[in-house]
């Protein structure tokens, strides 16, 4: 890896740990808080342990399904720009054309 390289990861590095940390410690709050309500939740709400199981696993899908959206996201974003990037057509050779101003 050369220095360009290195400094590019250590820069993306430097901006998304933060990021990533707060969102760690928002999910486990989160996650925490869930299973604090279901003390009392469950018996408010007349639910079995199996129905709070499944509804906070829905939460769990929910928050997979949209990290795997926002990878494909990226993917397709990545894809996009480097098609920007590149000519529309690509002439490998040409067939029964004349230069301008040649008949």
């Amino acid at each position: 890896m050369d220095a360009l390289q290195e400094r590019i990861l250590r820069r993306n590095a430097w901006r998304l740990l933060p990021l990533l940390t707060v969102a760690y410690v928002i999910n486990y709050l989160d996650r925490t808080n869930i299973s604090f309500a279901a003390l009392t939740m469950n018996k408010d709400l007349g639910l079995t342990a199996t129905q709070y199981g499944r509804g906070a696993g829905m939460f769990f899908l929910a928050a997979v399904q949209l990290f795997f959206i926002g990878i494909i996201g990226e993917y397709v974003g990545a894809v996009y720009t480097q098609v920007q990037k590149r000519p529309l057509v690509v002439e490998r050779e040409r067939l029964n054309f004349s230069p301008a101003g040649e008949k």
